[in-house]
């Protein structure tokens, strides 16, 4: 037996699940996500100066 307010929990939760499923279209997040090449020497370093967004990326995040 389910106690008072639960069903509505259940049906928020499914809701919710629903939106988000709907509004999320992976194939658009992947497209956005920005692409780099990025050269490393023998010794498994990079030119910070010729990949500055890059060496940001590693440095902060």
């Amino acid at each position: 037996m389910q106690e008072k307010g639960e069903s509505s929990k259940l049906s928020k939760q499914n809701e919710s699940e629903m939106i988000f499923k709907k509004k999320l279209d992976w194939n658009q997040v992947l497209n956005r996500t920005p692409e780099e090449t990025i050269a490393f020497d023998e010794n498994g370093n990079y030119d910070i100066k010729k990949y500055p967004e890059f060496h940001d990326w590693m440095t902060n995040g």
